[in-house]
């Protein structure tokens, strides 16, 4: 499970409120005993992390930027963009807003090139700035920023290889893969298509199958407009629908829902995809789901605290994080299950979940 951690030359080839710091998730914890000796740990910070997309998946991430700053003796609050309705001047708005309130530290998403601007401005304020979760590389590559995450184009390549070689290994030669897009445009969800695609394509020209990706917005934001169209997907390409390598965590729990609430029986159409969760849990323990991709979302928050720490207290640069290169499969399951339900029970504590 180790986690590569190097500069950015990698393979080129969820719930709060959103409308103003008042209504986000914001958490002041008191400083711990550990985190009184500042020699250590230094003066207490102020962090504010701003996501494109406010959601369940935010939920392990609360939890990393919590368990840091109570270790720290720091203050989180996040501002986010509501999922599934990205509105790039709420983007900006909010990005502006944290600014205003003059944190040591701002992490942020780039889920669009318009944002960069309002980074550096961050930046000219004498703000940390860092970036988790989802980057455009080429503004990442002319900033001191850093990056912890997943690299979109990797964790494709690892989806559509473990897809085409279950499909070989049980005698399918061709068809469709269907990759349901649960936000089309949003950088590495595009990665994640590509990367997909060029694996599928890589065993069609060295093992003579013919497989095609087809890319649908599945909405799986919401999964009761999900499923029916999952459904639609199946029903519409019959025979020739191979499987579900998907884009992320709704969208696999949308196909295999679908699959499931159709009397599908498992592994008869396999699901694949990025991201892990309960529910992707029951999926894969259940057969319908063969694979998933994870991108370690506590880390997103945890590792960037720790980051944002050393910069300030230590004046280290930032380094790029690689988190989305470990593989859940029915034979390590327990493992990645133990380790959600310490993450749910810990959310609880913290009143993280309702």
């Amino acid at each position: 499970m180790a986690i590569a951690t190097k500069r950015r030359d990698f393979m080129k080839t969820a719930l709060a409120g959103s409308g103003a710091l008042a209504g986000s998730a914001a958490v002041v914890p008191s400083r711990s005993a550990m985190a009184q000796d500042t020699g250590v740990w230094g003066p207490p910070r102020s962090l504010i992390w701003v996501t494109h997309s406010v959601g369940e998946w935010n939920l392990a991430l609360d939890v990393g930027f919590n368990d840091f700053v109570q270790q720290a003796g720091w203050t989180y609050q996040k501002l986010g963009v509501p999922a599934g309705n990205y509105d790039l001047e709420l983007n900006i708005n909010q990005l502006r807003l944290a600014i205003r309130s003059a944190p040591d530290v701002l992490v942020s998403t780039i889920s669009n090139p318009a944002v960069e601007p309002v980074l550096v401005e961050a930046e000219n304020a004498g703000i940390v700035v860092l970036i988790n979760n989802t980057t455009v590389d080429d503004i990442t590559d002319h900033h001191p920023w850093g990056y912890v995450g997943a690299d979109g184009y990797e964790q494709g390549l690892i989806s559509g290889r473990l897809m085409g070689q279950h499909l070989i290994d049980h005698g399918r030669t061709g068809g469709v893969v269907s990759f349901g897009n649960t936000e089309p445009g949003h950088p590495v969800v595009e990665d994640r298509r590509r990367g997909t695609e060029d694996a599928l394509n890589t065993f069609n020209e060295t093992e003579g199958t013919s497989f095609t990706l087809q890319e649908f917005a599945d909405q799986s934001h919401d999964l009761a407009q999900s499923i029916p169209l999952y459904s639609a997907v199946m029903n519409s390409l019959g025979d020739d629908l191979a499987a579900f390598a998907v884009s992320g965590f709704g969208s696999m729990v949308a196909a295999f829902r679908m699959l499931q609430q159709a009397g599908v029986p498992p592994g008869q159409i396999p699901v694949g995809g990025m991201d892990t969760g309960p529910d992707i849990t029951e999926g894969i323990d259940l057969g319908y789901i063969i694979y998933a991709v994870e991108q370690e979302l506590y880390n997103q928050a945890y590792l960037v605290s720790s980051i944002a720490w050393s910069r300030l207290e230590r004046l280290e640069i930032p380094p790029n994080v690689n988190t989305g290169t470990a593989v859940v499969t029915q034979d390590n399951l327990q493992f990645f299950a133990d380790r959600a339900q310490l993450v749910l029970n810990r959310a609880t504590e913290l009143g993280l979940r309702f």
